[in-house]
């Protein structure tokens, strides 16, 4: 989708991106069974390492994180920072079930288990992005239906369907793609704009910054907590991307949840409720 003629957000910006993170803690892990049976939980790097850096960074525009509702109980205070810094909590499961595996009552299930977690700790989701990336029937009237907003799968084009904004992003702009062994593979890609490293991923995220801009579109980064926190050097390109997003005169930075009022016409300032 492009905005050509009104812009991007109240000061009609040229382009807009959306700094998202997927996963928190050892939710994923538990869901997969890779999480040790006798190892305890509750100190995960991302929430003692990871996060508490990028909560420091970033601060200028605000960010969205799709996190599993159970760290609702394993971490709610964080959560509860997230929010108050004015982030975007936005949900990625109950504790990283692949949604394409669900059937309808169970994705219903667990978004309401997933709510009532939440709502217990004073936050209330507006986006989901579904863990694994995509399913093959929209959620797109159930999530309207529970009070969500947006939708945000794989995809490459933003749309309105029964009342729920669509926020896609693309599989080669998602960090695992190039960090990951195998990554690209896993995303059924058959090759990537740049080469699998941390340096193809900072060509190739800063390419797509500018070609945002050349177009006037939206765009979706994804990055995991997880990742970042095995290299410094990860962190630091995230920070490097984000400012140079921030400081660009052309860019909207805003979470996906602004971006969803943007685009339904509800949006009035940054942040607004």
């Amino acid at each position: 989708m492009t905005s050509s003629e009104t812009g991007w957000g109240l000061d009609g910006k040229r382009a807009a991106v959306s700094f998202t993170f997927d996963n928190l803690g050892e939710a994923a892990d538990l869901e997969t069974g890779r999480w040790p049976a006798d190892k305890p939980v509750g100190h995960h790097y991302t929430v003692t390492e990871v996060l508490p850096q990028l909560l420091q960074k970033l601060d200028a525009a605000k960010a969205t994180f799709f996190v599993e509702a159970w760290n609702a109980e394993m971490y709610p205070a964080l959560l509860q920072e997230l929010a108050a810094r004015g982030h975007d909590v936005a949900l990625h499961g109950w504790r990283h079930e692949i949604w394409g595996d669900l059937k309808g009552k169970q994705q219903s299930a667990l978004l309401s288990r997933s709510l009532d977690a939440l709502g217990k700790i004073g936050i209330r989701p507006f986006g989901f992005r579904p863990p694994g990336g995509s399913v093959a029937e929209s959620p797109s009237a159930l999530l309207h239906d529970v009070g969500f907003t947006y939708y945000s799968p794989s995809g490459s084009a933003m749309s309105v369907e029964s009342g729920i904004a669509h926020i896609p992003f693309a599989w080669e702009h998602l960090d695992g793609i190039y960090l990951m062994p195998g990554g690209s593979a896993m995303a059924g890609l058959s090759s990537l704009p740049e080469e699998a490293s941390l340096d193809g991923m900072r060509r190739a995220f800063h390419n797509a910054l500018r070609k945002a801009i050349e177009d006037g579109t939206h765009l979706a980064l994804v990055f995991h907590p997880w990742l970042l926190g095995q290299d410094r050097e990860r962190l630091r390109l995230v920070f490097e991307l984000y400012e140079y997003a921030v400081q660009s005169p052309d860019m909207w930075v805003a979470p996906c949840r602004d971006v969803a009022r943007w685009l339904l016409g509800d949006f009035r300032m940054p942040g607004a409720m």
